[in-house]
């Protein structure tokens, strides 16, 4: 907004005071730069918030990849790559048996920030399911 003001006010200056067409054009140049310089960083942070949200495949993802979802460090990420050389994950039951630290509630996060198996995110368990009903039953009750 703040441009667009200064952009204007330039063009009052070039007819009002008798300022040389050259320094002008320069300060004009410098305000079209400052834009472009604006909206490419506004695109790096958009590229960053896309990139971080993107689905990875657990029993085909490097290193970095694993690193990249959060939740996973280079400890955890090296388990999984320690356990997927013995054979792919099967569904995320068989993760959370063979990954060392990797319970249901942890698996949970994973899936929600991106990890998956087999294309495949986690299911909330009979018993998750199960206990979000009798909640969700009890606020209808409250009300």
């Amino acid at each position: 907004m703040s441009t667009v003001f200064g952009i204007s006010r330039l063009c009052a200056q070039a007819w009002i005071m008798p300022v040389s067409r050259i320094e002008w054009l320069s300060t004009l140049q410098s305000e079209k730069n400052m834009i472009k310089k604006v909206l490419l960083a506004a695109s790096f942070c958009l590229a960053a918030v896309f990139a971080h949200a993107a689905d990875v495949e657990i029993n085909k993802a490097d290193q970095a990849a694993l690193d990249g979802v959060k939740g996973i460090g280079p400890s955890l990420s090296s388990s999984i790559l320690e356990e997927r050389k013995k054979g792919d994950f099967k569904d995320w039951g068989d993760f959370e048996k063979r990954v060392k630290g990797v319970k249901e509630k942890k698996a949970m996060r994973l899936s929600d920030a991106g990890l998956r198996i087999n294309g495949q995110p986690l299911q909330a368990s009979a018993a998750t399911q199960a206990a979000a009903g009798k909640s969700a039953k009890k606020d209808e009750a409250k009300k």
